[in-house]
């Protein structure tokens, strides 16, 4: 007689195999013929393994090289993390820190999400999510933590690549370059890294109407905008690394962000053959610049993942904004 075992085995990461086992049995008697045993190999294995690892204070997604992705792409594929135009947040909880390397982005809003879509998937090697943050984050990090770790190229010499991605429509025209350069050799690792996102074109209409119970009243408005925009950041640095329990790095960073958005509105107010006209002329122009050099040291403690870091850094942070408002009114006669 045959038994077979189906077996499943999961776990943490994520890894699921199933097969049939063989287990064996002594001769038995059925009707009075006997039926000797008989043994089946396993044909065939198959083991799924998840991108996605789960640790005591932590989930790891690990991001495997040429997916085509950037940094927005990447972190809604992560567990618990929430983002929208304008915040980014883990389980809905506010006050998320986002770091690059072990080092704070200081950036909020729309240029903490244009600086994440500056990233690329080839340049990652992991993302860590830290539903709670530890002891070693700011107070103000009560929303938990986001780390991107890089990835440290191991083959000696030059290793780069380029990228173009591009949105064309009749109102919108959007272009994303971006280019990584890395150096390995010995001890030592340099890189650098440009994106930018531009964007001339970016207009659409407006058309607004309201309806009134009193039948002699009216209101109608058209607003025209254009939006066009440019974003772009610059990194680079080296690391020395000494030993397999230390290492030292140095990185310059620098962000631009510009945009001019003229818009024009018309609106008529109708109230029996008596009317108001009104034009406006709207402008607005602001420039954003950031510079940023930071400084670390890593030790290594033991062999569990303990590390002692020490992290400077500087910030310098140039926004000026002009904005101009022309509105032109004036009383009209229907007949």
């Amino acid at each position: 007689m045959r038994r077979l075992i189906f077996s499943i085995l999961t776990g943490f990461a994520g890894i699921a195999a199933w097969g049939q086992t063989p287990v064996a049995a002594h001769p038995t008697a059925a009707n009075d013929t006997l039926t000797e045993d008989s043994t089946y190999a396993l044909q065939e294995v198959v083991v799924r393994t998840s991108p996605v690892k789960r640790k005591a204070d932590r989930f790891i997604l690990s991001v495997p090289p040429a997916q085509n992705k950037d940094g927005v792409e990447l972190l809604q594929q992560a567990p618990g993390v929430w983002l929208s135009d304008e915040r980014i947040s883990i389980n809905g909880s506010s006050g998320t820190k986002v770091y690059v390397d072990n080092r704070e982005i200081k950036l909020t809003g729309e240029m903490l999400i244009g600086y994440l879509r500056s990233l690329k998937s080839d340049d990652i090697a992991r993302v860590e999510v830290l539903p709670m943050a530890g002891a070693d984050k700011d107070a103000d990090a009560q929303g938990g933590a986001i780390h991107i770790i890089m990835r440290r190229h191991t083959d000696k010499g030059f290793q780069g690549n380029l990228s173009m991605n591009a949105s064309f429509a009749s109102s919108l025209q959007s272009y994303q370059p971006s280019g990584s350069l890395n150096y390995h050799s010995g001890k030592w690792d340099t890189y650098g890294f440009a994106s930018g996102t531009l964007i001339p074109q970016n207009k659409g209409d407006l058309y607004v109407t309201r309806d009134y119970a009193a039948g002699d009243k009216g209101f109608s408005s058209l607003t025209r905008m254009k939006q066009p925009s440019r974003y772009g950041t610059i990194r680079m640095g080296t690391v020395y690394t000494m030993d397999s329990s230390n290492s030292l790095g140095v990185e310059l960073e620098y962000v631009r962000r510009g945009y001019i958005w003229p818009s024009q509105s018309y609106s008529t107010l109708s109230v029996g053959p008596l009317g108001m006209e009104s034009q406006g002329v709207y402008r607005q122009k602001e420039t954003y610049n950031m510079y940023t050099a930071t400084a670390n040291y890593i030790h290594k403690l033991d062999k569990d993942g303990s590390v002692l870091k020490l992290v400077t850094d500087y910030i310098s942070k140039d926004l000026h904004g002009r904005n101009q408002y022309q509105i032109f009114s004036g009383d009209r006669y229907f007949k």
